[in-house]
């Protein structure tokens, strides 16, 4: 709306201000009436209530989902890296990771011109078979305004080499010295 874009068919929209336990009972009847079958949470920490930091949060909103029998995409943010660390979690640590059945990571990394966006997306979690291999998109804006999205191979991302792993970024490093 924002934008001016319609909003989509199939997708209804409804504001949340309270943790996600505590709409339960505003939600259950909704999603009956219009026979939703996903629900996408965006964000995990408001959705859970409390400080984003607490480990306990996300316990109450991973049963709340699964009582909801829905499927789920739940959007949780990372704080920035401390100092000399490239290590990152989402708030409240590894509780969301371990109750999810499957995570997806997206990084990103600057274009080259300062015009785009580089990104990879990662799998480091699934209960759902063999990870996927980590994708990189790159996402270039042109003069006319519009945006052009490309899939480079993340080996020819340099910003995002370290995304892969380890045994392939070995055979890369072997490969280009060879």
């Amino acid at each position: 709306a924002g934008l001016g874009v319609q909003e989509p068919k199939g997708i209804i929209y409804r504001r949340m201000n309270r943790p996600l336990e505590q709409e339960l009972s505003a939600l259950e009847p909704e999603i009956e009436k219009y026979q939703i079958d996903t629900l996408i949470i965006d964000s995990a920490a408001p959705a859970a209530g409390g400080t984003k930091e607490a480990r306990e949060n996300a316990g109450p909103v991973m049963e709340t989902l699964r009582y909801l029998g829905t499927s789920n995409l739940v959007i949780a943010h990372s704080p920035k890296p401390v100092f000399g660390s490239t290590a990152t979690s989402v708030y409240g640590d590894v509780f969301w990771v371990n109750r999810a059945r499957h995570v997806l990571e997206l990084r990103m990394a600057r274009a080259e011109a300062g015009h785009g966006l580089r990104l990879a997306l990662r799998c480091p979690k699934t209960n759902m078979g063999a990870e996927m291999p980590p994708l990189a998109y790159s996402l270039d804006w042109q003069r006319d305004g519009s945006i052009r999205i490309t899939t480079p191979d993340i080996a020819d991302v340099p910003e995002l080499r370290g995304e892969q792993p380890l045994y392939i970024q070995a055979r890369t490093v072997l490969r280009e010295a060879s």
